[in-house]
């Protein structure tokens, strides 16, 4: 199996989450604010069941699964450059909201992991452990996963 991944048109954001972006005659100023959220769309991470398998009594990832990183990766890369996020990963603690295309044979939990791991390879969070809150949502509409990292303001 072959994952060939091509950039989707993003569904409207709700006004709530919207992306900050400056004019394309101001380059001198971040596009991006940092205390906002980084928003990704990618396809869905192959099935829990098929994300590692047993070598010779090692636990490796699977052909699947390692073709899926390597795709994914580079998409989230594009979209990152695209949208003028920080090069940097996000250094602190992190919120993370996943909209799910609604699929009838698996359930959310199976998303997490995929993902967690997606984001740390791709360099948006340092480590996939600075997540302190997650939520997910089946969405209508969506194909794949739609991701949103939001950095975590101390108070």
């Amino acid at each position: 199996m072959r994952f060939v991944i091509m950039p989707k048109q993003v569904n409207a954001i709700p006004a709530n989450r919207q992306r900050p972006h400056a004019s394309a005659t101001d380059l001198t100023q971040p596009r991006a604010n940092p205390c906002q959220a980084q928003v990704y769309t990618v396809s869905a991470p192959p099935s829990d069941n098929a994300l590692r398998g047993v070598y010779r009594g090692r636990i490796i990832k699977t052909k699947v699964y390692r073709q899926w990183i390597a795709a994914t990766t580079g998409l989230i890369t594009w979209q990152r450059l695209k949208a003028g996020y920080p090069k940097q990963p996000i250094a602190g603690r992190c919120a993370l909201h996943m909209d799910v295309g609604y699929n009838s044979r698996r359930d959310l939990g199976n998303y997490v992991k995929a993902i967690g791991d997606i984001l740390q390879q791709a360099r948006v969070v340092l480590n996939d452990k600075q997540f302190h809150t997650i939520h997910m949502d089946w969405a209508e509409g969506v194909e794949g996963v739609r991701i949103e990292v939001w950095p975590m303001v101390a108070s």
